[in-house]
C-alpha cells in the first residue's frame, strides 16, 4: 500500500512538472514570436532609412 502511495505521489509530481514545462514553453514561444515581429519591423525601418539615404547619394 505504501508503494502505491509513493507511486501516486511521484505521478502527481511528474504531472505538475509537465504542466510547468508546458506553461514555460508557451511563454517562450510567445516571446520568440514578439522578437520575430520586432525584427521584421526593424528590417522594414532599416530599408526605409536606406531608401532615404540613397536619395542623398551623388
Amino acid at each position: 500500500m505504501l508503494n502505491r502511495l509513493k507511486i501516486a505521489s511521484f505521478g502527481q509530481q511528474i504531472a505538475g512538472g509537465s504542466e510547468e514545462i508546458s506553461s514555460a514553453t508557451e511563454e517562450q514561444s510567445a516571446a520568440i514570436q514578439q522578437i520575430s515581429t520586432s525584427l521584421q519591423e526593424l528590417a522594414g525601418m532599416a530599408q526605409d532609412l536606406n531608401n532615404l539615404v540613397d536619395k542623398f547619394k551623388l
